[in-house]
């Protein structure tokens, strides 16, 4: 009992810290701009769109085919941006990619493009993915090199497929009509499709997360403890390989670490996180040792390429916390490994020491604003809709969950809710301190989709206890 009640606790106080991050986030979208009519007209529609989700009087077979017909269209148009407003790789990380699969699919290896890929291995993974790709297309008589339009399609299809796959996790754990709630909720996002025309490491992840997150809610449906072994560990492996195309999955794997602890089996626990350590150790591992010796590249020089994680710190702590080219060069400009640590070290550790309480203050709140402001603001082409969704929609959300958060605050439970939430806060957390851009929240828009969907259901029932109450009816249990 005394366990329980501990559990409850650090529980309300996750949910208050929850509250009080997603409230600045709120407030940060009406200083980016977002109406306050427009966000409460789309909270409105979410939560209508959960009424008819969880509606007894409409079919779930009607509801199936709207989110069918929904999902047809919306992916219909997502093609037609994919082929037609495509974002030509020039000035950033994938113009450099691209050109490495043009030079690795017409010499057999990289020379003139190496250097990027010694400096920053983590591209690696995608390098690797989209040159697969692109050798077994021309094997099938494609043109060398491929039209770029062709990667912009792979990306579409691993977006929709991540939509579905997230769908039937939801599904699995909570039912059909909630599933179907959140599915509904996932077409408002469009992002998702405009996402598509920007193809990068973080819309990569997605098939790979989502399929992870698919294959552990099938584990914990399992009745034997082989299978659920089994599934877990297949979904462990999976989330390693997004970790490869993504590091900020590691908040999954942090989030999964501390749910398993916070259900009260220290036993499940050890199983839990030993799993999900081999698997990022045995797939990291696995993986560059290939690449290393693959013969693709020199790696004589990778040691003293390499930039040291520390980089990435320094440029979320200076300015603005966005990515800064003056400070790569300068820290790039440093000979060996060990220059450009004690360099970073150094420049770290001022950084931090000379800040004031208001100079933290505004630099959190500028970070707030430009990752959490709007969802979509990495994207080239976007239509007024779609515009108007992306900037609107996130206050929505946020409003939404932070419904979710007070109704759970009375009531905790590690649940797959409280799971995608704490996914969240990681992540939000961790853009404090990291170089930050509102793309790094692309595999995460449905996890928030799933919270807002909950605190759509919460006010919904609480609306109609209130409606009950004056009729003498009673209201629906909430999912």
């Amino acid at each position: 009992m005394a366990e329980r009640k501990s559990v409850c606790a650090l529980q309300r106080i996750f949910w208050g810290l929850f509250i009080v991050c997603f409230s600045l986030a709120f407030a940060g979208c009406f200083a980016g701009g977002a109406s306050a009519w427009a966000a409460v007209l789309l909270a409105a529609a979410a939560v209508g769109l959960v009424w008819a989700a969880q509606c007894p009087k409409i079919p779930a077979k009607a509801l199936l085919a709207v989110f069918g017909a929904g999902f047809a269209v919306t992916a219909g148009v997502q093609v037609w941006l994919a082929f037609n407003h495509y974002i030509v790789p020039y000035g950033f990380d994938m113009n450099a990619i691209y050109a490495a699969v043009e030079e690795m699919a017409n010499t057999g290896r990289l020379a003139d493009n190496s250097w990027y890929f010694l400096a920053q291995p983590f591209q690696s993974f995608l390098l690797a993915e989209l040159y697969l790709f692109s050798h077994a297309l021309m094997l099938l008589g494609m043109p060398t090199p491929l039209p770029y339009q062709a990667f912009t399609l792979l990306n579409a299809l691993g977006i929709d497929l991540a939509i579905l796959l997230f769908v039937a996790t939801v599904r699995l754990l909570k039912g059909l009509r909630p599933a179907l709630g959140v599915g509904l909720l996932c077409l408002l996002l469009s992002p998702l499709r405009y996402a598509s025309v920007y193809i990068y490491t973080h819309t990569m992840a997605y098939p790979y997360l989502f399929a992870a997150l698919f294959f552990m809610a099938l584990a914990y449906k399992q009745a034997k403890r082989a299978r659920q072994i089994i599934f877990f560990a297949l979904g462990a492996v999976l989330l390693a390989l997004g970790y490869l195309m993504a590091g900020a999955v590691l908040v999954v794997f942090a989030a999964l670490i501390i749910l398993a602890a916070l259900m009260g089996r220290w036993r499940r626990w050890l199983a839990v996180t030993g799993i999900l350590l081999a698997a990022l150790l045995l797939v990291h591992t696995a993986f560059y040792t290939l690449w290393d010796n693959s013969g693709y590249l020199d790696v004589s020089q990778k040691d003293d390429s390499v930039y040291p994680i520390q980089h990435w710190f320094v440029m979320g702590l200076s300015g603005s916390g966005t990515y800064d080219d003056a400070a790569l060069h300068e820290m790039a400009s440093l000979p060996t490994r060990a220059e450009k640590t004690a360099f970073l070290n150094e420049k770290l550790w001022r950084l931090i020491t000379e800040k004031g309480p208001g100079d933290w203050a505004a630099l959190f709140w500028q970070k707030i604003r430009i990752a959490w402001g709007q969802f979509g603001g990495y994207v080239g082409y976007t239509p007024p809709l779609g515009q108007f969704i992306a900037q609107n929609l996130p206050p929505a959300f946020y409003l939404l969950m932070l419904a979710a958060a007070l109704a759970r605050l009375r009531r905790p439970k590690p649940d797959s809710t409280f799971f995608a939430a704490l996914v969240l806060l990681g992540l939000y957390l961790f853009l404090l301190a990291y170089e930050v851009s509102n793309r790094v929240l692309l595999p995460y828009l449905m996890p928030m989709a799933l919270v807002a969907a909950m605190g759509a259901a919460d006010v919904l029932g609480l609306v109609m206890l209130r409606f009950s109450s004056w009729r003498g009816t009673q209201a629906p249990r909430r999912p």
